[in-house]
C-alpha cells in the first residue's frame, strides 16, 4: 500500500469544484476511488467525475 494525494473533479448543485485528500491505497485509481466513496463525498450530494482526478504518490 502507498499513499496518494488525491484530486478529484465534483460538483455540488451544478458548480464545479475540487475535492484533496491524502489516500492510502494499492494504485492510482484504487486512491480514487477510495477517496470517491467516502461517505463525505459520494454519498452528501457530491457528483464525482472519476475521469478527472490526479494521484501522486507521496510515501515518505
Amino acid at each position: 500500500m502507498s499513499k496518494y494525494k488525491v484530486t478529484l473533479s465534483v460538483a455540488v448543485d451544478g458548480l464545479p469544484g475540487t475535492v484533496t485528500a491524502d489516500v492510502i491505497a494499492s494504485t492510482p485509481e484504487h486512491a480514487r476511488d477510495t477517496l470517491a466513496n467516502d461517505s463525505r463525498i459520494g454519498g452528501s450530494g457530491f457528483v464525482v467525475d472519476r475521469c478527472d482526478y490526479t494521484a501522486e504518490q507521496i510515501d515518505d
